[in-house]
């Protein structure tokens, strides 16, 4: 079953009983990164995704449409635009 980046994160977290601030050190991240990522309000860029995935030792084909990756390289709004 494929599913999202955000649904690898908490997926792998829970199964591996961490905290998000221990995910986060994993990744070598802040915790409200980490959080914003597990909650999928930002995805990072691709080659940050597949950092993370390399981390935890996760393969890239388990996350869902694979040919839409690039959607996860979109920044956040900036202030000017909200």
């Amino acid at each position: 079953m494929e599913k999202s980046f955000s649904d690898i994160l908490k997926s792998y977290r829970l199964e591996n009983n961490l905290s998000q601030n221990e995910m986060s050190i994993k990744l070598g991240i802040s915790e409200n990164m980490y959080r914003m990522y597990e909650n999928g309000k930002y995805n990072g860029s691709t080659n940050r995704i597949q950092k993370y995935l390399n981390k935890l030792s996760v393969n890239i084909s388990n996350i869902s449409e694979p040919d839409s990756f690039k959607e996860y390289g979109k920044a956040p709004p900036s202030r000017g635009s909200l």
